[in-house]
């Protein structure tokens, strides 16, 4: 609640690396706490195992969630209006529309399907969740981004299937070493960075639906070997990448 500092009581409104590498159970504030802020990197490398996000909490650095793979329980007090804990498993910030930020998905899940309204998945939402097997969304989801490493560093993860809504990615799927197969379900679909590095040779990434597809340069570059794209015959394929490679 309170830092002591120049001979007064201080009101802490953030969390920095306080927590950098070290080890305990779980981080608990106090209902009248007002802690505003956890910054990026708070928890690197922390072994804990539950997390309660305080009640005036407006901004989460997303890198916090890095390389906690001990974190399996997500609390949210009951006076936060912008973040909020669905089925006890992930956790999501609130916009002024229905759709949500997905933030955080517990460590220790292992199939995963999302449902719809999720918009944005933010980094390191997936890191370290080493029993994940497989990513799937509804159907009718609204997903259109997620950003830098939002799925990487899962030991045991071995297919994602993305919805029609995603349009593009950028740099996001990264060291799963046993990730086997991908599949892109719109018309058209943009890989503008490097991906899927660290992945298992010999993939598969398909995309069944593809009318037009762009790849930007130097995109493929971190492919691992005998990686194998499934593209739908007729469909408009854009950039020099698709020339450097015979794996269609």
């Amino acid at each position: 609640r309170y830092a002591i500092c120049n001979g007064g009581n201080n009101p802490i409104v953030a969390i920095g690396k306080k927590f950098d590498s070290a080890s305990f159970d779980s981080l608990i504030f106090v209902e009248d706490s007002e802690v505003k802020s956890f910054y990026s990197a708070t928890f690197f490398y922390s072994y804990f195992r539950k997390l309660q996000i305080p009640p005036q909490l407006t901004n989460l650095n997303f890198n916090l969630c890095y390389c906690v793979e001990r974190l399996v329980e997500i609390e949210v007090s009951l006076n936060n209006k912008l973040f909020t804990v669905i089925d006890k498993t992930f956790l999501v910030k609130k916009k002024v529309t229905k759709n949500l930020t997905f933030v955080f998905y517990r460590r220790d899940v292992e199939n995963v399907k999302i449902l719809s309204h999720i918009k944005t998945i933010n980094s390191n939402a997936f890191n370290k969740c080493n029993k994940l097997i497989s990513i799937t969304f509804d159907q009718e989801f609204l997903l259109e981004s997620f950003e830098n490493d939002a799925i990487s560093s899962n030991s045991a993860l071995k297919s994602i299937v993305f919805p029609p809504s995603l349009k593009y990615i950028i740099d996001g799927i990264n060291i799963n070493y046993m990730l086997q197969y991908v599949e892109f379900q719109s018309e058209y679909f943009e890989l503008k960075h490097t991906c899927f590095h660290c992945c298992c040779d010999f993939m598969v990434i398909s995309f069944p639906n593809a009318k037009k597809l762009k790849f930007n340069d130097n995109s493929t570059r971190l492919f691992q070997k005998g990686t194998k794209l499934k593209v739908k015959q007729g469909a408009e394929l854009i950039g020099n990448e698709f020339s450097k490679s015979t794996n269609f």
